[in-house]
């Protein structure tokens, strides 16, 4: 995350059977900042994971920056800065799929082979959890 957490707070919530995530904690950080960490359904991991990697290529990051070298980190032990995240997927990359041109939308959705409505409608209930 780049920053240090300052509290965590489990929250219970019962998901629909549709659920693309579960909410299980919200996180604080000394800097202010408020996290929300799900856990994925299953059967959208794979989808969501793709997604990110497809758009990785086609959002602009914060100073023209990768996306893998944007959320990418270095600690004493290991240094992940030029790999970026692993395991993880990155709402807020997610969401500006909703932000993009409905070409790109498209060319996201070809490349995933999955239907526009279907991916807009994901992202749109990705985007109301918080």
């Amino acid at each position: 995350m780049g920053e240090m957490v300052n509290r965590i707070r489990r929250i219970d919530v019962v998901p629909s059977a549709n659920a693309t995530v579960i909410p299980r904690a919200f996180l604080a950080t000394v800097d202010g900042s408020i996290y929300l960490f799900a856990l994925i359904a299953p059967g959208k991991q794979d989808l969501l994971m793709r997604m990110q990697g497809v758009m990785a290529g086609m959002v602009k990051s914060p100073g023209e920056v990768p996306f893998a070298k944007f959320r990418g980190f270095k600690t004493s032990v290991r240094d992940m800065s030029e790999e970026g995240p692993t395991r993880f997927v990155d709402g807020e990359l997610i969401e500006r799929f909703l932000d993009m041109r409905e070409e790109l939308q498209r060319d996201v959705a070809k490349e995933l082979g999955v239907e526009l409505e279907e991916l807009r409608g994901m992202t749109e209930g990705l985007r109301r959890i918080h």
